[in-house]
């Protein structure tokens, strides 16, 4: 597995113009959903908030969607959806819009013989901030940290240093706020963003794009699991077969921008 410490990485990032995405905005009248933010962050807010709204949560998607369109669409018809269909329509929505969101990956720190927490979320740019945040359109959440958004990566450290305990977790457009005791688990708490990856690329490609895979002293003699009881064989992520890229250099997956 190749590993980068100090190169830089090249991300690819959708057009705002690209023809679907254009066709998003204007059909689902995403500048109406954001129109009373009175900034990028509020805007980024009633967006995620229109996304966790608008989709049917369910784990049987009527088929294999290719693009947000195709996922808006059906939701139109009482279509079902999984955090992944959450997440790329946010990212297209957002893309379409004007910002940069990207697709992770989470997981809960397990060691072989325990279930999976595998999880699909984005993160986007804030330019409010100045940063990284990181937003669970499936469950309408984003965490902070003294009013202050937070990346995967500082979700992750603030659970190693004390469960996260001092963060919160946001729901919706600041509808609601939750405090963490350290012990919860969960796909929607800070527990499953030990492990976590970032695709490199947020447009057509994204799929089969090479994700970063952040490694440092807490993961570094592990290896991420996929599978449990209730899926399947317990096996190594499958994307130590070719499409993870570690990085220790947190700099490196959080470019400023």
């Amino acid at each position: 597995m190749e590993v980068i410490e100090s190169m830089a990485i090249e991300f690819h990032w959708d057009s705002q113009e690209r023809p679907e995405l254009s066709l998003i905005r204007q059909k689902y009248e995403l500048d109406k959903i954001i129109e009373d933010g009175k900034t990028d962050f509020e805007k980024i807010m009633l967006l995620k908030n229109w996304v966790f709204k608008k989709l049917k949560q369910g784990n049987n998607p009527r088929r294999e969607y290719h693009s947000s369109l195709e996922i808006l669409d059906d939701s139109e018809n009482d279509g079902e959806f999984y955090c992944s269909h959450f997440a790329q329509v946010f990212i297209e929505c957002s893309t379409a819009l004007g910002f940069k969101a990207r697709k992770v990956g989470v997981d809960s720190n397990h060691e072989l013989g325990e279930e999976e927490m595998h999880h699909g979320i984005a993160d986007i740019w804030d330019p409010v901030h100045g940063k990284w945040m990181v937003v669970d359109a499936m469950h309408n959440l984003h965490f902070e940290k003294d009013s202050v958004p937070l990346s995967v990566l500082e979700v992750r450290n603030e659970y190693i240093r004390n469960g996260g305990k001092g963060i919160e977790g946001v729901i919706g457009n600041n509808e609601r706020r939750i405090q963490y005791s350290g012990t919860e688990t969960g796909l929607n708490t800070p527990s499953n963003y030990f492990w976590f990856f970032v695709y490199t690329d947020n447009g057509t490609d994204m799929w089969k794009s090479p994700t970063l895979l952040y490694i440092d002293e807490n993961n570094k003699n592990k290896t991420w699991y996929r599978g449990g009881k209730n899926k399947g064989d317990y096996l190594p992520h499958p994307m130590y077969q070719g499409q993870f890229v570690t990085v220790t250099n947190p700099k490196i997956i959080f470019p400023v921008l």
